[in-house]
């Protein structure tokens, strides 16, 4: 699910639907991770309802069309904070 979700995304940032700074392996991993916390909640409480699913998923989505074009200072300012602690 990861690899085909980086797949769309990279296919998105090449057709330039998406802002190049986007990091689609993480995002991708991000996105996995919600779908499966869908699975997971619907075992906790019994269900979830796919309006509530696709509002959730589609807020995600929103946020990345809604990125600006470059790279916005404060997420440099936190992938250098990441870099420095994984250095």
């Amino acid at each position: 699910m990861v690899a085909f979700s980086r797949f769309v995304l990279q296919e998105a940032l090449v057709r330039g639907e998406l802002p190049g700074w986007i990091d689609a392996d993480s995002i991708a991993s991000a996105f996995v991770t919600l779908i499966d916390g869908f699975a997971v909640r619907a075992m906790e409480t019994g269900s979830i309802s796919i309006d509530d699913a696709r509002r959730e998923a589609y807020a995600l989505l929103e946020l990345l069309i809604a990125a600006p074009a470059s790279l916005p200072a404060a997420v440099a300012e936190i992938r250098t904070r990441r870099a420095d602690r994984t250095a």
